[in-house]
C-alpha cells in the first residue's frame, strides 16, 4: 500500500500530540506525517515538498477562520484539504465544503476511525474530481478542435475563390504552409508567455508576415482557419488542462487578428493592383 503524506498545519500542542498519535495508531504502517505551526510555513513545506493531503487548522498565529483555508486553497488546489476546528458551526462547515475544502471535522467528535477515513475518502474524492474534471476539459478541447474543424469544411470562401478559384494553400504550397504552422506555433507560444509571465513579448508585427504571406499566396479564410486548428492541435496534443485552455483562449485572439490582417491585405491589394479610373479618391 502506497504510503500516504499528511501535513497537519496545526499550532496547538496538545491537538498536534492527539492527532498524531490516533494517526499513528490507526495508520502506522501507511501515513507519514509532517507538521506546521503557522499557514507560512504550512505554505513553504507545501511549495518544497509532496504531500497527498493537509489537515488544517483553521486557528493559527498567522491567519484564522475561513481566510486561514482559502488562502491555502487558492495556491494549492490540487492537494486535499480536510479542516480541523474547534466551532461546532454547521453554516461555517458548509461554507468550508462549498469552497473546496473536501471535509470538515470538529476536533471535540475526532477519533481514530473518524479521522482515517476522512483522510482516505478526501484523497479518493479529490482524485475522482480532478479526473472528472480532467474529462470535461477533453471534452471541450475536443469540441473547440471540432468547431474549428467544422469552420475550416464549412467555410466559403467567397471573395477569394472567386477572385483566384485555387485549392487549398496546404496542398498546393505544403512545404510553405508547414513553415507558416511553425511561424504561428511560435507567435502563440509568445502569446501565452506573455499571458502567464507578463513578458513584452509582442506577436503584432509576426501575424503581419503571417498574413502578407498568406495573402500573397491568395489564402481564404479556411486556409487562416486550417493553419490555426494544425496549431492548435499541436499545442494542447501532451499538456496539463489549464494550459491547453490557455493556448485555446489566447488562439482565439491571435486567429481573430489574423483574419483581420489578411483582410486588410486583400482591401490593400484591390485597391492598388484596380485600374486607376477605379479607384475611389
Amino acid at each position: 500500500m502506497k504510503t500516504i503524506t499528511v501535513l497537519i498545519i496545526e499550532d496547538d500542542p496538545g491537538d498536534v500530540d492527539y492527532i498524531k498519535e490516533t494517526l499513528q495508531k490507526e495508520g502506522h504502517h501507511g501515513l507519514s506525517i509532517e507538521l506546521a505551526v503557522r499557514l507560512s510555513e504550512g505554505i513553504e513545506r507545501l511549495s518544497k515538498g509532496v504531500f497527498d493531503v493537509i489537515l488544517l487548522d483553521l486557528t493559527l498565529p498567522d491567519s484564522s477562520g475561513i481566510d486561514s483555508f482559502l488562502t491555502l486553497f487558492s495556491k494549492f488546489p490540487d492537494i486535499p484539504i480536510v479542516v480541523l476546528s474547534g466551532i461546532e458551526d454547521d453554516a461555517f462547515a458548509s461554507q468550508a465544503v462549498f469552497k473546496g475544502a473536501q471535509d470538515y471535522l470538529i476536533k471535540s467528535r475526532l477519533d481514530g476511525y473518524l479521522l482515517i477515513r476522512s483522510i482516505r475518502y478526501a484523497i479518493e474524492r479529490h482524485r475522482l474530481q480532478v479526473e472528472l474534471e480532467k474529462s470535461r476539459q477533453l471534452q471541450r478541447h475536443k469540441d473547440e478542435i471540432q468547431s474549428f474543424e467544422g469552420l475550416h469544411d464549412s467555410a466559403k470562401t467567397t471573395v477569394t475563390s472567386k477572385m483566384f478559384g485555387k485549392v487549398p494553400v496546404k496542398e498546393e504550397f505544403s512545404d510553405i504552409f508547414t513553415d507558416l504552422v511553425g511561424s504561428y506555433n511560435d507567435l502563440l507560444e509568445k502569446a501565452v508567455d506573455k499571458r502567464i509571465y507578463k513578458s513584452n513579448h509582442t506577436i503584432t508585427e509576426g501575424l503581419l508576415s503571417i498574413s502578407e504571406k498568406l495573402g500573397f499566396l491568395k489564402a481564404g479564410p479556411r486556409d487562416v482557419v486550417e493553419l490555426h486548428s494544425e496549431v492548435i492541435k499541436q499545442k494542447i496534443g501532451n499538456i496539463n488542462f489549464a494550459k491547453a485552455q490557455l493556448y485555446i483562449e489566447e488562439g482565439r485572439l491571435t486567429l481573430l487578428e489574423l483574419m483581420g490582417n489578411l483582410v486588410s491585405f486583400y482591401r490593400n491589394y484591390y485597391f492598388y493592383f484596380r485600374k486607376p479610373e477605379e479607384r475611389k479618391e
